[in-house]
């Protein structure tokens, strides 16, 4: 541990802020301040010394000096080559850039690619792909694999010496600053491995109802079984709060928690970049429905719904049906 701990201070000499996690890589404290400041050397060796403290992770984005990670997931790559594409790719556009990067191994076998730069964003996927009828007989609900995303705002990756990862090339004293055209070089490459075609989705929001008539969509926001929903489509309940149920996605992961539904706010947001759902995005109950039931078309929820009994048309009927059965 005093190796952990002795790296965090020297790595936040460095310029990085770095936060310990557990063995399942989650922050083994709450890590919302870390992505605007560092943390102190008091509040390193508190964390380090956490009785779950386990690894060292930086915190990517402006916290970092604009740092960004290309984060090369291998184990799901099919062909075993992706590394070695993905780097003559980037080589045939721009021969010099890769030596300027630096490289670490994960202890899954994956690669990440570190450099700084003055255009970072949030975490984002660049090339995924379907899951293979074989992964869906082990997780049915799994439909696709990341192959390579990025770690930027808001976003932390483990690092060295974390068990089981290593510097490759270079190391954090060496972090390149690079222009935003190589960056584009970069991420254009990755985008060139995706596999997984992204469907269109009817993102309009529904048309606005008189006050006094409820829509199948705003019915199923104060009554609709989201929890219950989620569960049907593969999310499991990993913890509750009287204000979050938190959920782990369906399929392979070592992730703890991949998101989780807010109940003061009434809505579901993820964290992860390996579902259908879009990450830091406020999903309402009847935009669950939508995405999982409908395939994000919502004129299609809209009748679904009203099928099923939700909207002011449908309370309506019930009611006559009750009284004329009276």
């Amino acid at each position: 541990m005093n190796d952990l701990i002795n790296t965090a201070m020297m790595y936040r000499e460095l310029g990085l802020s770095v936060i310990a996690t557990d063995a399942l890589k989650q922050s083994v404290v709450k890590w919302k301040e870390f992505q605007s400041h560092p943390a102190s050397a008091d509040q390193l060796i508190r964390m380090f010394n956490h009785r779950a403290a386990h690894g060292l992770a930086i915190v990517t984005g402006a916290v970092s000096g604009n740092l960004e990670v290309i984060d090369i997931d291998s184990k799901y790559d099919l062909n075993t080559l992706l590394l070695e594409r993905l780097l003559a790719d980037i080589g045939n556009s721009d021969p010099g850039l890769i030596k300027k990067l630096v490289i670490a191994q994960s202890r899954s076998g994956g690669i990440h690619l570190y450099y700084r730069c003055k255009e970072v964003e949030p975490n984002q996927p660049l090339a995924r792909r379907p899951t293979t009828e074989g992964e869906r007989l082990i997780h049915p609900k799994e439909k696709l694999k990341v192959l390579i995303e990025t770690r930027g705002s808001g976003g932390y990756v483990l690092a060295p010496p974390s068990p089981g990862y290593q510097f490759l090339q270079h190391d954090y004293h060496k972090i390149p600053l690079i222009s935003g055209a190589e960056r584009n070089v970069i991420l254009t490459s990755a985008r060139s491995f995706n596999q997984y075609v992204e469907r269109k989705i009817e993102r309009r929001p529904p048309k606005i109802r008189p006050t006094e008539e409820l829509s199948p969509l705003d019915d199923y926001n104060l009554r609709g079984e989201v929890i219950k929903l989620l569960q049907e489509h593969g999310w499991i309940v990993v913890g509750q709060t009287s204000k979050r149920t938190y959920f782990r996605r369906p399929g392979e992961t070592d992730k703890r928690n991949s998101g989780s539904f807010n109940h003061e706010m009434n809505c579901f947001s993820v964290f992860t970049t390996s579902t259908r759902f879009k990450p830091r995005t406020k999903y309402l109950p009847y935009a669950v429905y939508t995405e999982l039931e409908c395939n994000g078309v919502f004129t299609e929820a809209v009748k679904r719904l009203a099928k099923e009994g939700y909207g002011q048309q449908s309370i309506d009927k019930r009611q006559k049906t009750v009284g004329y059965r009276r």
